[in-house]
């Protein structure tokens, strides 16, 4: 079979077992009854963003407008209702979830629209040895602004489906095994060269001492295609790639108020047709949580990592990173968050290299602090503000912004 037909095959098994976890979400007896759960919920949100389109200033925003405008800032309301469903008959536990978002912006009234999401999972056990995950997950949203050009708006299909499994050959050993597919499809034909189909195989094998941890080692590939790109039209942009990465994963729990969880190994991606620019390097991710009193809590993060780029003219990014998080918890009802992160992502396509551009590099800092306030179970309010600043030798794509932010969640 042709590699297309396999993979438009697989994806249609993908779809098929998801609908099949569906009806039996539906075919719940009168005694299984006490079993299912339905939770209605609303949320509302009243933004206020400085810089909506992340532009470097008004001269940078008149240019890419349709109209020349050089307006900034707006606030924006945005009201969620959804509704989660759940399932737990025996060992299985079922749970759907789906929503849909209104936003209302106050000036740039050109920018309302409405978005949605719908996530469908089933955690299964068979026995006292095999366990999984089987998921679909699809939602529409607005594009990011701060990877584009343009004011106009556009959106982006983003669609997700996972089959998992573990297999415990015993109390100190298990296998894990999954099969991720991944779409991004965009609504804007002049972006069309961005969309991605992406087919993810992780194998990995563990061994478990607990309350300790564990340690394993992990071999993922990653095979990606742009179905949109031609090799011929001279970009210099890959239309497809193979990345394999080979890690030792590690979780350790030195003290009950302690833990560390994080991999490190190495990733080599191999561009098409494009093989001068392939990557090969280290990366990893590293967690460290400590419990500093009782209701004082630190978090501290590293990573580097290799993506696919949205929106801009490369193979694919390097982003490395540092970031850091305080929890204090004031009361049972109120907690403070603060948090912090530092992130170098560095651009690579044969495309600037052939015409003697640099590479695009971006520095990214960013700091929040929220409050979270939970007066009922059912009801959560939280309030927050949030600086980031990207500094880019690109000119024009440099920008800074601050967002206050203020949520109200009620359950049903």
């Amino acid at each position: 079979m042709p590699i297309s037909g396999a993979r438009h095959a697989l994806r249609g098994h993908f779809a098929r077992g998801f609908l099949g976890g569906l009806l039996l979400l539906g075919a719940v007896t009168p005694a299984q009854a006490q079993l299912f759960d339905l939770s209605p919920f609303a949320v509302l949100e009243a933004i206020y963003d400085d810089n909506v389109f992340r532009a470097e200033n008004a001269a940078d925003l008149s240019a890419q407008s349709p109209d020349g405008s050089t307006r900034m800032g707006d606030g924006i309301g945005i009201a969620t209702v959804g509704l989660t469903g759940e399932f737990e008959p025996g060992l299985q536990s079922m749970n759907l979830t789906g929503l849909v978002q209104r936003f209302q912006y106050h000036e740039l009234e050109q920018l309302n629209h409405t978005a949605y999401e719908v996530d469908g999972r089933w955690n299964w056990q068979w026995g006292r040895r095999f366990d999984g995950l089987v998921q679909a997950s699809a939602d529409r949203a607005q594009d990011d602004f701060r990877y584009r050009d343009s004011a106009e708006q556009s959106f982006t299909l983003n669609r997700r489906y996972e089959l998992a499994g573990a297999y415990h050959l015993s109390s100190i050993w298990h296998v894990e095994l999954s099969s991720v597919f991944t779409s991004r499809s965009g609504s804007d034909p002049a972006n069309a060269a961005f969309d991605l189909d992406e087919y993810a195989f992780d194998l990995a094998g563990f061994y478990r001492r607990d309350p300790v941890g564990q340690l394993g080692l992990a071999l993922t590939y990653r095979d990606g295609e742009y179905p949109h790109r031609d090799a011929t039209t001279g970009a210099g942009l890959a239309t497809a790639y193979d990345q394999y990465t080979g890690e030792l994963r590690a979780r350790w729990t030195p003290s009950a108020i302690s833990s560390f969880d994080g991999a490190i190994g190495v990733t080599r991606r191999e561009q098409t047709p494009f093989s001068d620019r392939d990557f090969s390097g280290v990366t990893g991710r590293l967690n460290y949580r400590r419990d500093i009193s009782g209701r004082t809590r630190v978090s501290l993060n590293a990573f580097r990592r290799v993506w696919s780029t949205e929106r801009v003219d490369a193979n694919f990014a390097t982003d490395s990173g540092i970031g850091s998080s305080i929890e204090w918890r004031w009361s049972v009802k109120t907690q403070f968050l603060l948090e912090g992160e530092w992130r170098a992502i560095r651009y690579e396509s044969e495309a600037g290299t052939a015409t003697g551009v640099p590479a695009q590099k971006d520095d990214l800092r960013s700091g929040q602090l929220t409050m979270i306030w939970q007066p009922l179970e059912r009801l959560g309010v939280r309030l927050s503000g949030e600086r980031e600043i990207r500094d880019s030798n690109v000119a024009g794509d440099s920008y800074a912004v601050w967002v206050s932010r203020l949520v109200v969640r009620i359950g049903f």
